[in-house]
């Protein structure tokens, strides 16, 4: 089909090329190539049938101004010599489909001939005997490289992914997109907004290793009574569901399968976070800064005045004498650590800075929507974003409630103590002391009975409760299982039958003697 130069520049769209001198050649690149005339080519193609049996297919209904398009382009390609008249056993429908400008093409449903068409196989090669090949190869190199320059480039990679201006703060009112994809193995999300531009930026990253009733939640057909409840708990929103096919869901598709890298080397990841207002002391003290080394579980506790940024970044350079800066700092999104006075120095210390920003109420039951009415701040009803802090303020607070139960405002005398302790004391998630896990030997310690045995308490008591919670939970699954069984049982038990005097009845022999096989069941 001839296409003049002037109609193929109008349609060229090369607004994406900011150089003009790459797209001034360009456009005469395509211009020097565009399409020509041509009635007859050199190529034969030969279909192969699986079989001999013709298939002739009806038309579909097209509408009047479809069969007048249709008309034209078959006209149009018989003047151009691009197709001939033809008599055929052989008939498939035309199908018209919609461009992206408005207009329509023309298209041809071979999907019933493509099932009879016989496939040419490629058989890869085996890759042992490629291996074969390379006896008297004399020098060899890894196929697969990932040396420090990779190694940088990835860690940069993701550095960039989860910081400004990539990821965008939440703003309540604007259009929000949920994109998310899962498998036996993980699943992920990625919460997008639209922002100025008009276009869809990431707000939050989630990715998570399934759990063993989530697996098995995986591979179940029916609707499950847990989901149902989710699907019912969303009817009060107004959100629209889009499926999606993986090849456009990539970007969740990679989050649902990335592994959760552990981190192996101490001091390299601090999370941080304050606890307070306490009563206030003699030196004026009222909240404690808390840093939680997240491979070692050594704390470090600190009394300060107020939370403000001024009071974080003194204690972090405090540390920063003895044992320098670490990789990553995860805090919560409480003033102090937006604020640019942290994130300049983070900055400058080339430290990378991950707030939480997990959106999910718990604990008393607010709904994002009633929060915000009421003024809440969401953030703070969400602790799990930074779990390694708030697990030490959970003992943390009834210890130095029992210590100072003579004097609520000398707390902080034994937060020194409690420290020691705490980092002398054998840790449950990595079974060793958080100090022989940074330093590499015990601490020699003068021990504490009394704080001691309060710690002993507070482990006991949560042990107890996770126990408790475990067997609940069990009984709750036990009861789930046993009412299944009873349904499936009961669906195929028949009624019993009710007889009535004089009926006549069938008795089946359950046993027979010897000589007595022959008898009849009944």
């Amino acid at each position: 089909m001839q296409i003049s130069a002037e109609n193929l520049q109008e349609e060229l769209d090369l607004r994406h090329v900011e150089n003009r001198q790459i797209k001034k050649e360009l456009e005469k690149l395509i211009l020097h190539y565009k399409p020509v005339k041509t009635a007859s080519t050199d190529v034969t193609m030969r279909i192969v049938l699986k079989d001999e049996e013709p298939f002739c297919q009806p038309p579909r209904r097209l509408a009047f101004t479809e069969r007048q398009e249709v008309n034209k382009q078959i006209e149009e390609w018989l003047n151009e010599g691009i197709i001939r008249t033809s008599s055929s056993e052989y008939a498939s429908p035309i199908v018209i489909v919609k461009n992206k400008n408005g207009s329509s093409r023309m298209c041809i449903d071979y999907r019933k001939l493509n099932q009879k068409l016989v496939k040419d196989k490629y058989p890869l090669p085996l890759i042992e005997d490629v291996l074969d090949t390379l006896q008297e190869a004399k020098k060899r190199k890894p196929l697969c490289f990932f040396g420090t320059q990779q190694k940088e480039a990835f860690e940069k990679l993701k550095k960039i992914l989860s910081e400004g201006p990539i990821l965008h703060l939440y703003k309540y009112g604007r259009k929000t997109e949920l994109h998310t994809d899962a498998c036996k193995q993980g699943y992920g999300a990625i919460l997008l907004q639209e922002a100025e531009d008009g276009k869809l930026h990431p707000v939050y990253y989630m990715s998570k290793k399934t759990n063993t009733a989530e697996k098995k939640d995986y591979a179940k057909k029916e609707l499950i009574t847990r989901i149902a409840r989710w699907a019912l708990q969303l009817e009060e929103f107004d959100y629209e569901i889009e499926h999606r096919a993986g090849s456009r869901m990539k970007h969740v598709d990679a989050l649902s399968r990335y592994p959760v890298m552990m981190e192996s080397i101490p001091l390299s990841t601090y999370h941080v976070d304050f606890i307070g207002p306490l009563p206030s002391t003699n030196k004026s003290y009222q909240h404690i800064f808390t840093v939680v080394d997240a491979f070692t579980k050594f704390t470090w506790l600190y009394p300060v005045k107020t939370v403000s940024a001024e009071s974080a970044l003194e204690k972090l350079k405090q540390q920063q004498k003895t044992f320098g800066n670490p990789i990553r700092i995860i805090s919560d999104r409480d003033s102090a650590f937006t604020s640019k006075l942290f994130n300049d120095y983070c900055d400058k210390e080339n430290i990378q800075h991950l707030q939480i920003a997990t959106r999910v109420p718990r604990g008393n039951g607010l709904r994002p929507r009633v929060a915000e009415q009421c003024d809440v701040n969401i953030n703070s009803l969400t602790p799990r974003g930074n779990g390694q802090v708030e697990r030490i303020h959970r003992t943390l607070i009834p210890v130095l409630t029992k210590l100072s139960l003579d004097d609520s405002t000398k707390w902080y005398k034994y937060v020194d103590i409690l420290q020691r302790i705490l980092n002398s004391t054998i840790c449950r998630s990595t079974k060793w002391r958080p100090f022989e896990l940074l330093v590499g030997t015990k601490m020699r310690n003068k021990e504490d009975i009394l704080i001691k045995d309060l710690l002993l308490e507070e482990m006991v008591k949560e042990l107890l409760e996770q126990r408790q919670f475990l067997r609940n939970d069990a009984k709750k699954n036990i009861e789930t299982l046993q009412s299944e069984n009873r349904k499936t049982y009961n669906r195929r038990r028949k009624k019993a039958s009710l007889y009535k005097e004089r009926d006549l009845v069938a008795i089946q022999r359950t046993q027979f003697g010897a000589g007595l096989k022959l008898r009849p069941n009944f």
